[in-house]
């Protein structure tokens, strides 16, 4: 009875919830990033569901009903989330087929074994690098290991 009176009045969301550590959110890599990187990755946690770590997609047709309509800027602030190290990439898209993404502060969910990494035990924290150790590291995982390319 009480939870139907507080949804009547629209005092109960959904729910629904992101859990971001202040540790992330006050890094080198966070700060530094531009308002078009900060405004995708609000995005992309908007996308984000419990358990499918590694299953956010960013492509055109989902990011232009959150009010992304330059494909350029869209695609510069994914590399520089990437290169921040804030997130990776899960699979490689091509035809027919979305490019995924994953939180890097949080361990990489199996998502039905559509990634092509491996489900990771722990998170790889590649946020936590200095910036001088990113330069020149591919922005994917594909392997589930990096490697200097």
């Amino acid at each position: 009875m009480k939870n139907k009176r507080l949804k009547e009045k629209g005092r109960v969301g959904s729910g629904a919830f992101i859990a971001l550590p202040l540790e992330v959110l006050n890094s080198p890599a966070m700060v530094g990033l531009s308002a078009n990187a900060r405004r995708l990755f609000v995005d992309m946690c908007g996308l984000y569901r419990y358990g499918h770590n590694g299953d956010i997609s960013v492509a055109r047709s989902i990011m232009e009903n959150r009010g992304w309509t330059s494909h350029a800027s869209l695609q510069r602030a994914v590399e520089e989330l990437a290169n921040a190290g804030i997130i990776e990439q899960t699979r490689q898209g091509g035809r027919n087929r979305a490019s995924l993404y994953g939180f890097t502060w949080q361990a990489i969910d199996h998502c039905g074994g559509k990634l092509d990494t491996p489900e990771q035990v722990a998170p790889s924290s590649l946020w936590r690098l200095p910036q001088e150790e990113k330069k020149g590291w591919p922005c994917h995982r594909a392997t589930g290991a990096l490697s200097k390319g």
